[in-house]
C-alpha cells in the first residue's frame, strides 16, 4: 500500500513539531528554510518515520502575486509569483540569477532547484533511504495568457535541469495534466507562442485542489507508476 501525509516535522516558524502545510517560505527562499527542511528530514529518518518520497507540492507559487515591470530582454514576458519569506520580500521571479535585473529578486527558479538538490545531498550524504524528487507547478487558474506563457518557460527550467542528470526524478505533475486519457495534448497561445495547458477534462470542477475527478485519477496512476519504478520495478 501507499500512504501519502503533508506532514512535515517543523517549518520555517518552528524548530520541532508536525506541521500539515509546507509554502516556497519553507522549502527554498531562505538559507533558514532550507536548514530547517534538513533538519526535518534528519528527524523523520533518525527516529522511525522512514520516508520513501520527499517533495514538494506547488500552489501558484510560480504564477499569482506581483508581476515585474519590466519585460525579461530574452524571452520577452514579464516575470510572475511569490516569494514569501525571500531575502527581499515577496516579490515576483524569473529562471536565474542574470533575471535579478528584471525582478529586483535573487529568489529564482534556480532557487528551488538548488534547494531540492540539496536536500538529495542531504539524505545521500546521511545514508537515508528517503527519495527526493523534483515536481513541476499547476496548470490552472492564473495559467494563461503571459502568465501561463511564463509559467511554462519555469517549467521546462525544471525538465532541462533535470535531465542533465539521470539519478534526478521528476513528477511532472504539469505535463501530466496536459494530456487526456487518449493522448490528446491542450494548448494555448500567448504572443505568438504556443504553450501547454491543463485539460478541460482533467480540469473539471476544480473541487479536488487545483483540479476535477479525471485529473485526479491522472496523477494517482502516474504516482503509483513512480513510486513503483522507485522500489525497483523495471517498468515491464
Amino acid at each position: 500500500y501507499m500512504r501519502v501525509s503533508r506532514a512535515t516535522w517543523g517549518d520555517l516558524g518552528k524548530t520541532t513539531g508536525w506541521v500539515y502545510g509546507y509554502g516556497e517560505e519553507d522549502w527554498f527562499t531562505s538559507a533558514t528554510a532550507i536548514e530547517r527542511t534538513k533538519d526535518g528530514l534528519t528527524y523523520c529518518n533518525t527516529n522511525g518515520y522512514d520516508i520513501s518520497v520527499f517533495a514538494f507540492g506547488w500552489c501558484w507559487d510560480d504564477t499569482y502575486g506581483s508581476t515585474s515591470d519590466i519585460a525579461d530582454p530574452v524571452y520577452g514576458v514579464h516575470w510572475s509569483g511569490s516569494t514569501v519569506g525571500g531575502p527581499e520580500g515577496n516579490k515576483c521571479w524569473g529562471l536565474d540569477a542574470d533575471d535579478f535585473s528584471v525582478t529586483g529578486n535573487s529568489v529564482c527558479m534556480d532557487t528551488y532547484l538548488h534547494a531540492t538538490q540539496e536536500y538529495i545531498d542531504h539524505c545521500t550524504a546521511n545514508g537515508y533511504k528517503t527519495h527526493v524528487i523534483f515536481t513541476t507547478p499547476p496548470v490552472d487558474t492564473y495559467y494563461k495568457d503571459e502568465k501561463g506563457y511564463q509559467a511554462y518557460l519555469k517549467q521546462k527550467h525544471i525538465r532541462e535541469y533535470v535531465k542533465k542528470d539521470m539519478k534526478r526524478v521528476l513528477f511532472d505533475y504539469s505535463d501530466i495534466l496536459c494530456y487526456d486519457d487518449d493522448g490528446s495534448l491542450t494548448t494555448r497561445t500567448w504572443n505568438g507562442n504556443t504553450y501547454p495547458s491543463i485539460t478541460p477534462t482533467n480540469l473539471g470542477d476544480e473541487k479536488i485542489g487545483h483540479i476535477g475527478s479525471a485529473g485526479a485519477v491522472r496523477l494517482a496512476k502516474a504516482m503509483w507508476w513512480m513510486m513503483a519504478r522507485l522500489a525497483g520495478w523495471d517498468g515491464e
